[in-house]
């Protein structure tokens, strides 16, 4: 995790100083994540979603991309559909 953070640093050449945070925030979140395709137990699930939610911002991540989708009736019965 330091030696993701510190390569990270490195790359921020010509970045204003918010962004350099920016940045640095999101190599820690990425280095501490969890592993893609590990399974949970129901107890880290629950505690994700509590700590999504107490979020100041828990609609997206800080790219921009959503992190909760929404999905009406008519969107879920397309899936269904032969």
């Amino acid at each position: 995790t330091l030696e993701s953070l510190l390569e990270q640093y490195k790359n921020l050449e010509g970045v204003t100083e918010n962004d350099a945070r920016d940045r640095i925030a999101q190599a820690a979140a990425k280095a501490s994540a969890i592993e893609y395709g590990r399974p949970l137990s129901v107890e880290e699930m629950k505690e994700l979603v509590d700590q999504l939610f107490a979020c100041s911002q828990p609609n997206y991540i800080p790219s921009g991309k959503p992190t909760v989708k929404i999905i009406d009736l008519a969107e879920i019965e397309t899936y269904f559909k032969v």
